[in-house]
Order: structure tokens, then C-alpha cells, then sequence
């Protein structure tokens, strides 16, 4: 899987991590792959919900401790 975008998010708490998703995916076209890295676990749920309202299809997700990362594809 070639990865088009990588967006880091570390430092950033809610909203922050999802509203610089949504800026993301409106700049991406169909079919690129985002990776998207942050530290915040708690806004995990929302990234994926933007992915989700945004036309992108989340083709991975890894949580850890302080730690999360989510790889999505525009549909």
C-alpha cells in the first residue's frame, strides 16, 4: 500500500486532530491513502468519524497507550 499523505497530529488535542483531517481529506483526490499519526487517544473517534463524513473508507487503525494512527483511503 503506497501511503499519498501523511498528516502528524502529535501535540494536538481535540478538535484540532479532526479538523486538520477534514482540511486533509478536501484537499485529496479518489483513491490517495492517508496516514494519520497523533498522541491523543481520545481523538481517535473522531478522526474516524471525519474520514467516514468526508467520502473515506478507513483501511486501518492501531491504538496504543498515548499513541494512535489510522490509514484511510478517499472514495
Amino acid at each position: 500500500m503506497k501511503i499519498d499523505h501523511i498528516l502528524n497530529v502529535n501535540g494536538k488535542v481535540c478538535p484540532m486532530p479532526a479538523a486538520l483531517t477534514r482540511k486533509m481529506l478536501k484537499q485529496m483526490n479518489s483513491h490517495e491513502i492517508i496516514e494519520i499519526v497523533g498522541d491523543f487517544d481520545p481523538a481517535l473517534e473522531n478522526v474516524v468519524n471525519m474520514i467516514t463524513k468526508n467520502n473515506g473508507k478507513v483501511l486501518e487503525q492501531e491504538k496504543k497507550t498515548n499513541y494512535f494512527r489510522v490509514v484511510a483511503q478517499m472514495q
